[in-house]
């Protein structure tokens, strides 16, 4: 089973060229998701949470076309690796996306909060008995 966020995109990066230790280059791009949690009854916001990952090589192109406030699903693996600091050994991980997949479009700076693609109730005209 993959690992998977659902969140607003808060932050799109640009595509950068990043030169590796072998003295090659790559293409890194940053995304960062605004995944806060809401009280399902007040709507109050009850945790923060913004994660950020990092797409490289051919990956990056999967962020061509989205813009902040879109709501996507974000497809990611977790890469760790130790270093030593000062006498001490500490570990860093990276979150790294491989893949996007998109739920809603920003299409205007004020617009509303996702509702889980609920359709809009007709209004009703006549009462079913007249």
């Amino acid at each position: 089973m993959a690992n998977q966020l659902t969140g607003r995109i808060e932050v799109l990066g640009q595509t950068q060229q990043v030169a590796s230790k072998s003295g090659s280059t790559f293409s890194r791009r940053e995304l960062v998701l605004n995944c806060a949690r809401y009280d399902q009854y007040t709507g109050e916001q009850v945790s923060e949470n913004h994660p950020q990952f990092e797409f490289s090589g051919k990956a990056c192109e999967k962020l061509d076309g989205l813009n902040v406030g879109d709501v996507i699903v974000v497809s990611f693996t977790l890469q760790g690796s130790w270093y030593e600091k000062d006498g001490v050994r500490k570990n860093f991980t990276r979150v790294v996306g491989y893949d996007v997949e998109v739920k809603t479009r920003e299409t205007s700076a004020t617009q509303s909060p996702v509702t889980d693609n609920i359709p809009p109730v007709p209004p009703i005209d006549r009462l079913p008995w007249e």
